[in-house]
């Protein structure tokens, strides 16, 4: 199984980094405020999502095969996805979850 380093240092495996940032652009691109959940309950696994008049993010996280039907992040997801985030609220900003010398590996 092939891995990958993330700028944390720490190491998912490929398909779990590659599928997980394809999700990631899809959702951002879906729901602003779905991605903003997304990053709320990787920071904090007691937050709990709510529907809001703009969608449902649990449906759409769930979707996207970034939760789980009982609305946990796995391990590595979580990873990915705050490696994966700059700035905060609903002004995110995606960017490479990977260490620079990493990024020339995967490409």
């Amino acid at each position: 199984m092939s891995t990958v380093t993330l700028k944390d240092g720490s190491q998912v495996a490929e398909a779990v980094y590659a599928s997980t940032t394809m999700n990631l652009r899809d959702v951002a691109e879906e729901s602003s405020i779905a991605l903003n959940d997304l990053v709320k309950k990787c920071k904090d696994a007691n937050y709990k999502f709510t529907k809001n008049p703009f969608g449902d993010s649990k449906a759409i996280l769930t979707g996207h095969a970034l939760i789980g039907e009982d609305q946990e992040v796995h391990a590595d997801v979580r990873k990915v996805v705050l490696n994966s985030i700059e700035g905060s609220g609903l002004n995110l900003k995606l960017v490479s979850p990977l260490k620079p010398e990493q990024v020339q590996k995967i490409q």
